[in-house]
């Protein structure tokens, strides 16, 4: 049950890992059929295959799988090989279990939820932030997407996802929302990698003045007027235009995007 809990504790933490299971035995090997190891992508591990070099080997085969990010294999050790005097073979089921990145919207109107399932389709697990009350409907368990309600002056219900995610897009339904979004956001002390704001170039120099008033920097990770310039106004295409500059960013890519330097 430990090993299961963890699987989920790192599933919520946005992690990358391998399920290694004990499904075959022969000999008098370390492992016992139904034993599982965990190895994260931050080289963490949880639980055991029966320790030694068997273990060893394992944990090296789980970080090529994760590299790679390779499916789902199965290995069979023959332990006199890797050096193990008690001799046999062991049969290892390696699960690659890709995480779901988590992403926050503020924001639940027409361009939220044209770009939602495009950012679930990309992997991500969505959570919408929203004041309105009717936008209550837009979750949907099937995919994990979650809206929270609740004042834009007043983040803290999903603080914890944001730090987690460290990526949001900022579509409020007014600029004081807008500005008390970012505000808060850029406040917090996390690994953010993504904070980006639909707007006019004259609305979000207005913004970055009213912040830099304040003695707000605006770091490298925002992105507003956010996305590419393809052109298009419709809902669909401004989320397109979005999300192909969410994926430039996760890709490390160099991009003609429309943010203010």
């Amino acid at each position: 049950m430990d090993i299961f809990r963890t699987c989920i504790e790192w599933q919520e933490q946005g992690k990358d890992f391998v399920l290694v299971t004990v499904t075959e035995t022969e000999g008098s090997g370390p492992g016992r059929k139904g034993f599982k190891l965990l190895v994260s992508e931050e080289d963490e591990l949880a639980g055991t295959v029966g320790g030694g070099a068997l273990e060893y080997h394992t944990v090296e085969t789980a970080k090529e799988i994760l590299s790679g990010r390779k499916q789902s294999e199965y290995h069979t050790f023959d332990l006199a090989e890797i050096g193990m005097s008690c001799g046999g073979q062991t049969g290892l089921f390696f699960e690659y279990r890709p995480s779901k990145k988590q992403f926050v919207l503020f924001g639940g109107g027409h361009i939220g939820r044209a770009i939602t399932p495009v950012l679930e389709s990309l992997g991500y697990q969505v959570t919408i932030f929203d004041s309105r009350e009717d936008v209550k409907e837009f979750a949907n368990p099937d995919t994990g997407r979650q809206v929270i309600i609740n004042s834009y002056d007043d983040i803290s219900p999903v603080k914890d996802r944001i730090l987690s995610a460290g990526r949001c897009l900022i579509f409020t339904h007014g600029h004081d929302g807008d500005f008390d979004v970012m505000t808060q956001l850029l406040q917090l002390s996390g690994n953010f990698t993504y904070i980006g704001m639909i707007g006019s170039k004259r609305k979000v120099k207005t913004l970055f003045d009213r912040l830099k008033k304040d003695n707000i920097k605006i770091p490298e990770y925002v992105y507003a007027p956010v996305g590419l310039g393809i052109g298009g106004n419709t809902p669909v295409e401004i989320a397109v235009a979005i999300a192909a500059e969410i994926i430039a960013v996760h890709n490390n890519v160099e991009i003609p995007g429309m943010r203010l330097g």
